[in-house]
């Protein structure tokens, strides 16, 4: 039923939709355990299957911040990041959520520049917040909500003109024997920040999924990136932080943040499925009335399997 993800999650892409009844209405729901399986809820409240976290539908997305729909009076979430007390604003946003470099001096026109997005929460008068599990679609509905664990990004990266031929254009640091980054980008997770280094962006876009979940690779240390002396810091209220090379940078527009689904459970809950018992879950996390609430359902209550019509 279930597949092995390579970050040891138990994967739901192959798992059925199916229409059941329980207490005399009809649901659909996600079909993600079933007889033999044990599924249990680990520390942070995520639940899991045999031991491995519920991977997301790699369909979901849930948006968390897209730029460009924030216009008028309403700030971007995305400012910039400024090194030290002597430094000054070199980028700039548009009316348009296009983000372009200041005229910059000679001695300004190299090194890195950062933005860094600070996220707030509408439930709490805009106050800085963690990204939470709400979904744009709940408001006004009373629900406990859990800090998600990763997110995912998404932007337009355009180059300077005139960057397009030479060893820094490709990425490649001659002297160094190494690709050159000319992207940065920092992100918090549950064990702490990342750094992914990108040397190349097909055709202008670079998009991140949301991190495996408690990874680090050894390779993220920062202080092995020879990049410079300076990088901000990113916290679970400022998620995540980009970094563009003043050499190549022309403009970044299209910014998005975006997570997957996390099921959630009280810790400690767990069940053993028996030879007629399966366990499922809807989507809209959290406010779904599902086994996490009702516990596991027979075989009699599924009615089928959805599928996507034209299929």
């Amino acid at each position: 039923m279930l597949r092995k993800t390579k970050e040891g999650a138990a994967a739901t892409e192959d798992s059925p939709m199916v229409l059941l009844r329980h207490q005399g209405r009809l649901h659909v729901k996600r079909l993600i355990a079933g007889p033999g399986q044990h599924v249990s809820a680990d520390l942070h409240s995520r639940l899991r299957v045999d031991g491995r976290l519920v991977a997301s539908p790699g369909e979901v997305r849930i948006p968390i911040d897209q730029d460009v729909l924030r216009v008028g009076a309403i700030r971007s979430r995305w400012s910039e990041a400024i090194a030290g007390p002597g430094g000054g604003a070199q980028l700039e946003r548009q009316d348009d959520a296009r983000w372009f470099l200041k005229p910059a001096s000679r001695e300004e026109s190299s090194g890195w520049v950062w933005l860094i997005y600070h996220h707030r929460n509408v439930y709490r008068g805009n106050r800085s917040s963690r990204v939470l599990d709400d979904c744009p679609t709940n408001l006004g509905l009373s629900r406990r909500m859990m800090p998600v664990s990763s997110v995912g990004l998404r932007f337009r990266f355009r180059r300077r003109e005139g960057s397009d031929s030479g060893l820094i254009a490709s990425g490649h640091d001659a002297a160094a024997g190494r690709l050159q980054p000319v992207v940065q980008v920092m992100r918090w997770t549950l064990s702490g920040p990342r750094m992914d280094l990108v040397s190349d962006l097909d055709r202008g876009v670079l998009e991140l999924q949301p991190l495996p979940l408690n990874s680090v690779p050894e390779n993220s240390r920062w202080d092995d990136s020879g990049l410079g002396d300076w990088l901000p810091e990113v916290t679970p209220e400022a998620p995540v932080a980009l970094g563009v090379d003043r050499r190549l940078f022309a403009e970044i527009s299209e910014l998005q943040l975006w997570r997957r689904i996390e099921y959630r459970v009280a810790p400690e809950t767990s069940w053993d499925l028996g030879s007629d018992h399966w366990f499922v879950v809807g989507d809209n996390v959290p406010v779904s009335i599902d086994s996490r609430t009702w516990g596991p359902i027979k075989t009699s209550q599924i009615l089928g399997v959805c599928t996507v019509l034209g299929e």
